[in-house]
């Protein structure tokens, strides 16, 4: 055999003339009810976990820490136990690490919820666990039966690349945990200082667009970040909202940074940072108007053009930032 697979000029390894694709080392088949999904419940990605029932394509085995992306897109399905009719929906996601190092600060992901984009996360620098969260209108989840959570990594990196180990497998970030719940607004009490440092209490607030916080703050990522809360009381007429601003992404070759402030989808300010860097407060009116009966408020920092550390000479970040609160 080995014989006629040279003789017809066949590729081969060793002496096996054997045509092979796969390897599959074990198969089982389980019922769809183990990927039924009730709101709220926690699922585990690690090996003591049941979060490979929810698995559909391109994640590595789970380990003791949880499951990682392969490849350019991992995806997971869910059967829905319940959709809310009229009431948005909060995906918490837990990341234990992700395929970033000093060269590679960054790895953009856009998660997708019945191919609809609900998310585009920046990962890193850090590799330390944290949470990311994504809002999904009631529509989107009814849209197709069973659920479709899909994550594109347009980068995706093997440890090798990273100098970690010779493992060449092509992958993005770790999932440790998932719980997809009704969104509920955090109440805010009125003259509440939010901390957005490391130990601070800003945790709840940030919906999108923010990094892992630090000892200094939490930098707005990309051009649009928010922050949602419930002010409670609601105030009746104008307030004040004062904010720290610890850092700005500006130098000598671009000394200004435009910022546009919107409460609710109203225009309160238009701030234009720089050059000084030194911490500073700004303070921009609220009015009543603006806040509905229930006192809820998306408060949105537009940032036009956000700069990458690694554009300004101060590092290899190559994260897109705009202000530092």
């Amino acid at each position: 055999c080995a014989a006629v697979a040279r003789h017809r000029g066949e590729e081969m390894l060793g002496e096996d003339p054997r045509e092979l694709s796969i390897k599959i080392q074990s198969l089982s088949l389980y019922g769809s009810e183990n990927a039924h999904y009730h709101l709220g419940s926690p699922v585990d990605f690690t090996a003591e976990g049941r979060g490979a029932f929810y698995m559909d394509s391109c994640w590595a085995t789970p380990d003791n820490y949880g499951a990682w992306t392969l490849g350019p897109e991992a995806t997971l399905i869910m059967y829905l136990g319940e959709v809310p009719l009229d009431k948005l929906v909060s995906a918490v996601f837990t990341i234990s690490d992700a395929v970033v190092t000093e060269k590679f600060p960054s790895l953009e992901v856009d998660v997708l919820f019945n191919d609809e984009n609900v998310g585009k996360w920046v990962l890193g620098p850090t590799r330390e666990t944290q949470e990311r969260k994504v809002k999904v209108e009631p529509e989107v989840l009814k849209r197709r039966h069973p659920l479709s959570i899909a994550f594109h990594i347009p980068a995706p990196r093997s440890p090798r690349q990273l100098n970690w180990s010779g493992d060449t497998r092509l992958l993005g970030f770790r999932l440790t945990g998932l719980r997809i719940e009704p969104l509920v607004i955090p109440v805010y009490r009125m003259g509440q200082v939010i901390d957005f440092t490391e130990k601070g209490n800003a945790a709840p607030y940030p919906e999108a667009g923010w990094n892992a916080r630090d000892d200094y703050g939490c930098w707005t990522l990309g051009t649009e970040a928010t922050l949602t809360l419930r002010l409670d009381p609601r105030p009746d007429g104008p307030t004040s909202l004062s904010v720290l601003i610890s850092e700005i992404m500006v130098d000598a070759t671009a000394p200004t940074l435009p910022v546009e402030v919107v409460a609710n989808g109203k225009m309160l300010a238009e701030w234009t940072m720089g050059p000084d860097r030194t911490p500073h407060q700004r303070t921009v009116e609220l009015p009543p108007e603006v806040i509905p009966a229930d006192g809820s408020l998306s408060l949105v920092f537009r940032v036009a053009t956000p700069r990458t550390p690694a554009s300004m000479g101060w590092s290899g970040d190559a994260r897109p930032l705009g202000i530092r609160l």
